[in-house]
């Protein structure tokens, strides 16, 4: 899947809970990173390094009030 400037990818610990259509609030990153996004795809993997996520997400357009 091409990556424009909405989609992203990211990863984090095992999240059984993560899956495509789940909202997530992203922090802690550059503010261009940041904020509601929706899950459009995820990977759970068990490895030598433990339970892991990847997943794509895409940055959910402000509410205008």
């Amino acid at each position: 899947m091409k990556r424009g400037r909405e989609q992203k990818t990211g990863k984090t610990i095992g999240l059984p809970d993560l899956k495509p259509g789940e909202n997530i609030d992203v922090t802690g990153t550059r503010e261009e990173f940041s904020g509601q996004s929706q899950i459009t795809e995820v990977n759970h993997t068990i490895g030598d390094s433990g339970y892991s996520a990847t997943f794509d997400r895409r940055k959910k357009k402000p509410v205008q009030e």
